[in-house]
């Protein structure tokens, strides 16, 4: 056997076959992981849901309440910060979440119509 790779040569050990995948799999995951990770999920959509409407007074005020859960607490840093500094991307990190991000690729359709067309109707409505 070869010991290196040396001008292309085989360095030992099996062959690779065509299509063959390393791992099994992943492991299930037990169903109280996957319940838990469902209600966590739709927790986080219903308080991004809550903070989303309320606002700079509010927000402020639920943070200063004792009360205030941990996860909620960073949920409203994250709005305050994002309308404070006009930081898009924290704001859109929560609007992915909450909506789901914009697609990547535009569905165009041809109707027959010149472009000057569609735009004066456009711009007359």
């Amino acid at each position: 056997m070869y010991k290196s790779m040396a001008k292309g040569r085989k360095t030992g050990g099996r062959d690779f076959k065509k299509g063959h995948k390393f791992s099994k799999g992943g492991t299930r995951l037990p169903e109280h992981v996957t319940h838990a990770r469902m209600i966590n999920r739709i927790d986080v959509e219903k308080m991004l849901n809550k903070y989303s409407n309320h606002n700079m007074k509010e927000l402020k005020s639920a943070l200063e309440n004792p009360l205030t859960t941990a996860m909620e607490l960073c949920v409203i840093r994250v709005y305050i910060e994002g309308i404070k500094k006009g930081d898009e991307r924290r704001l859109g990190f929560l609007w992915d979440r909450l909506v789901g991000p914009v697609p990547k690729q535009a569905r165009v359709e041809v109707s027959g119509q010149s472009l000057t067309d569609v735009l004066k109707e456009l711009v007359d409505d």
